[in-house]
Order: C-alpha cells, then structure tokens, then sequence
C-alpha cells in the first residue's frame, strides 16, 4: 500500500493517490491487480469516502473461466448507512449500478439498481458437463434459500442480454424485495424461447415455501421444454400460464410437492413420436395394437389447447382438445414428474373425409373414434392403438361412408372402400367407437 501526503484538518482528512497493489492467492486463484482511490476520512461523525475510485482486477482459477474486472466509482460509509456507485466492466461486460445501505438494522437493508449491457454467466462459472450427473443426484440437489436471511433488500436489475447456456434471455427485468427471509419477486419479465414472458413469485427460508405465476406468449414450446426439462415430445408455438407452489429442500422434494395448474394454448402444434393420420390409414391392415415411436414422426394440429392440475408431482389432463384438418383429438391421463412417466389416452376423431383428400382409407372411419394409449417413461413412451371391440360400429357407418366417397367423387377409392366394407366385418383387434356427431 501507499499513497501520497495526506492533507486537510482533523475534522476532515484527505489521502490521495491512496494505492494498493494485490498479488497473491485465495485458495486456489490466484489474484493480481490494483485499487486506487482518494481517501477522505471524517473522525466525527465517523464516515469515510473512496472518491474517484478505480479497481482493475484478474482471478484465475483452474476451474473456472478467467475474471477480468475493470470498475471505476466512488463509495461513502458511516457505521449507519453507505451509498455508492460503480460502472465499468466485469469480462468486457458493461454494467452501471448504484447502490444504497442501511446498516443500523438487526438486518442490514440494501437497495442496489444495476442495468447491464450483456451478461454471459458462462463466463464466470464452471460449464455445465452433459451426463455429468445422474438424475437421483440432480433429485438430492438441495435447495438452500437460507441466503435470503443475511441481509433485507429491495432490487432493481435490468439485463439487456442474459446467457447461461443453454438460456438467453433478451431484455430482463428484475424488481423483487426481501424481507426477514422471504423473497417477493414482484416482477421478471423479458423475451426468451422466440417468445416474451411475465411472472412473479415467492420464496421463503424459514418454511420452505416457494411460488411461481407465469404467462409466456408466443414462445416456442419445443425449445422451452427442451431447455428446461430435456424433453422433445412437444412442439408448437402460443401461449402457457402456471400458477405453481411446492415447498421442500431438494430439488426432488420440491418436484414432489408441485401443486397448482398449468395450461397452453398453441397455434399451430404437433405431438412428437406418432403420425396418427398415417397409422390410421393403416386400420385395415393393422395386426397389433402397439406403434413403435418415432421421433421423425409427429402428428400436426392446426391448434391444441389443454390444461393440467398438479397435485404432489403428478399432472392431470382431461380436457384436451387438438384440431387438425382430419381430426379431433381430446384425452386424459397424467404426467408424473416424480417417477418422469406419462399415462395418457387420447381419442382420435376422424372428420372431414367426404372430400377425398384424406385418402380412400379413411373416408369408411369418418366419424369415428379411435382410442391411443401413452405410456411409460419420459423418452420412452409407448404407443397402443386400440382397433378391435368396435368392428360393429365401423361396419354400421361403413354404407354411409361409402355412400359418402362415392357421392363425392371418390372414384379412385372405390375399390378401396370395397376392400374396408367387407375389411369390417372380419375381427381384428382394438377398440373403434362411433364419434358424436
């Protein structure tokens, strides 16, 4: 440390050119750089000031990236209360922030405002390795809110861009509040997933207890699936709200306790794994009820629209409603987020066959309802088409079906509806029933 000759009264005391040069270790990283400052000290009442204060500052760590600090500011502290500003940057990153303190409390009480330009967070922590760790270990990751205890604050954060692979969020804004341990984030907005969203939500150290409401519109449901859950069976593009609470101190506990309600609606969708249209083409010659999944394959909806209510993990649908140009497909079932498994049935409707252009194979199933079970794990859904028990009600639309494509002009169909009349009243395995009308 030096500075040069200090100046000034008792009353108030100047040290300029105050200069301290670092070079050393912390553990592992090793810490090289310099703070200078002019120091104005005030005996009584007792405050001190950093003015014109100026930190330039490199960490390197063998496992993580290297911290490249360049600030620039000024600071005032009393035993009571401390104020400050700094901008400059943090790895090449801008950031302006002004900070205001209150120590006189049994918890100190900060109020920081801080805007950044972009803030790459894979620049200053470990990246995350693939694989790395199995899913029991991520359910026993804990989840420890006891930070919210150190201090209260009020918070003002903007990020014009915010990356963690695999997120980016564009324009983030933060306003939330502690007090005494509990967390009130009163709003976090910004654009992510092609998409904008909305939430706000609560955490509390001394319960447990933890909340989210959030609306997301026009975002892609493939990539925020994808991101957060790892989960690819789902694509389309609308909106999601939730309003979720859950309490626990790992991440497998906190899972377990999800309770609330969640719903989407998106414009246009598809479900991945099955082409529903394709395979029910197929119904005539179909010999077993199970269908391999297929990731190449989906089935597309011009929309789709559900809701879920959660309760202790598990998420349960019964009011599904998918439309596409052939079909309509409602369902129920669950989601089990604890065990990462879904139990779903979905009834395809086949509609609008009369024209032809959904092929002679399916104007004889206009109307009628075919039953589709999922289930099994996440990644490994299994696929049953229930054909049989119902032979009698597609051989009872059969003539009108017929009558139908033939009326409209499916000629090149004739012989194939022929094929199904007479398919119908063999037995084959499965379950068709009548669609309401």
């Amino acid at each position: 440390m030096r500075s040069d000759s200090p100046s000034g009264s008792f009353e108030r005391i100047a040290v300029p050119g105050s200069r301290l040069d670092i070079d050393g270790q912390f553990g592992a990283s090793a810490v090289k750089g310099q703070a200078s400052a002019t120091l104005e000290l005030a005996p009584r009442p007792l405050e001190l000031a950093l003015d014109v204060m100026s930190l330039r500052l490199s960490v390197d760590d063998p496992g993580l990236p290297p911290l490249q600090l360049s600030l620039d500011g000024q600071v005032t502290l009393t035993p009571s209360a401390g104020s400050g500003r700094i901008e400059g940057g943090t790895n090449d990153q801008r950031v302006d922030a002004r900070i205001e303190a209150r120590l006189d409390r049994e918890r100190p009480f900060v109020d920081p405002r801080a805007r950044f330009d972009t803030l790459d967070l894979n620049r200053f922590v470990a990246p995350v390795q693939p694989g790395a760790a199995p899913a029991s270990a991520a359910a026993s990751t804990p989840v420890d809110l006891q930070a919210l205890r150190w201090a209260d604050a009020r918070l003002h954060i903007n990020v014009a861009r915010l990356l963690r692979a695999p997120y980016r969020v564009d324009a983030l804004e933060l306003q939330a509040q502690i007090d005494n341990g509990a967390l009130d984030v009163r709003r976090l907005a910004g654009r992510a997933w092609a998409g904008s969203f909305d939430a706000s939500g609560s955490a509390d150290a001394a319960s447990g207890r933890l909340a989210l409401r959030l609306r997301a519109d026009d975002v892609d449901l493939h990539a925020l699936l994808t991101d957060t859950l790892g989960h690819e069976s789902l694509r389309g593009r609308g909106r999601l709200e939730a309003d979720l609470r859950s309490q626990g101190s790992t991440l497998g506990a906190v899972r377990a306790g999800l309770n609330g309600r969640l719903s989407l609606a998106l414009r246009p969708a598809a479900l991945r794994g099955v082409d529903l249209a394709q395979t029910l083409r197929g119904w005539r010659t179909a010999t077993q009820d199970s269908v391999a999944s297929d990731a190449a394959r989906q089935t597309e909806f011009n929309q789709l629209d559900g809701s879920f209510e959660l309760r202790d993990g598990v998420a349960r649908s019964t009011d599904l409603d998918g439309r596409s140009e052939f079909l309509r497909v409602g369902g129920e079932g669950s989601l089990d987020l604890v065990q990462g498994r879904i139990d779903y049935l979905l009834r395809a409707r086949v509609i609008n066959t009369a024209g032809g252009r959904a092929g002679p194979e399916m104007v004889l199933l206009n109307n009628v309802t075919v039953p589709v079970e999922l289930h099994g794990p996440f990644g490994q859904v299994e696929w049953q088409v229930r054909w049989g028990g119902g032979t009698a009600a597609v051989a009872a639309l059969s003539v009108p079906n017929a009558a139908i494509g033939t009326v409209r002009g499916v000629a090149r169909g004739a012989t194939g509806v022929a094929r199904g009349a007479a398919g119908v009243l063999r037995s084959v395995p499965g379950a068709l029933t009548p669609g309401q009308r």
